[in-house]
C-alpha cells in the first residue's frame, strides 16, 4: 500500500479527518451538512461509506455487498470488519478507493475542480496497477531487483 495511503487509514482509524463534526468539535464554523449530498451531518463514515453519490463507485467496485452490512456503523468498526473480511488485495483496493474519495472531496471543495467520482474506480486500479508493477520491479524505491545495492559500513 502507498505510503500516503497508509497515513490516511492511520488517520481515518484515529478520526483525524477533517470532515465538519470533528471541525465544530475543535470550535472551526462551518456549515454541518454533507459538502457532497448536503443529506446528512458530514461525518467521516458519511463522506467515504454512505453518502448517496458514492453507492454507485461501490456498486462499480463490486464491495456494496459487503459494505452495506457495515457502513453505517463508527470509523474503527468498519475499518476492521473490512480488514477482517476482505482479502489483502481487496483491502488495498478499498483504502486506495477511500483516499481517492477523499483527494476529489477535497479537490471540489478546495480546488474548485469539477467531482470525477465516475473516473475513481478506474483510477484506483490504475494506481494500484502501476505501484504493484513498480514495487515488483525495484523501481519505487529506486532498487534494481536483480542486482540490489547493499551499503555496508567500512572499517
Amino acid at each position: 500500500m502507498l505510503p500516503k495511503v497508509k497515513v490516511f487509514v492511520w488517520r481515518m482509524f484515529h478520526l483525524a479527518l477533517p470532515v465538519a463534526t470533528h471541525l465544530i468539535f475543535w470550535k472551526v464554523r462551518v456549515p454541518l451538512c454533507c459538502s457532497q449530498s448536503g443529506e446528512e451531518s458530514e461525518t467521516p463514515e458519511h463522506e467515504l461509506f454512505s453518502c448517496s453519490g458514492l453507492i454507485p463507485v461501490w456498486h462499480r467496485l463490486g464491495v456494496w455487498s459487503v459494505l452495506c452490512r457495515c457502513v453505517y456503523g463508527l470509523m474503527q468498526e468498519i475499518l476492521l470488519f473490512l480488514f477482517d473480511r476482505l482479502p489483502h488485495e481487496a483491502f488495498e483496493l478499498m483504502m486506495t478507493t477511500l483516499w481517492w474519495l477523499w483527494y476529489d472531496r477535497n479537490s471540489d471543495l478546495f480546488g474548485n475542480k469539477q467531482s470525477r467520482l465516475d473516473v475513481i474506480p478506474d483510477l484506483v486500479n490504475n494506481h494500484l496497477e502501476e505501484f504493484n508493477e513498480y514495487g515488483r520491479r525495484g523501481l519505487y524505491l529506486g532498487l534494481d531487483p536483480v542486482n540490489p545495492v547493499v551499503n555496508r559500513a567500512t572499517r
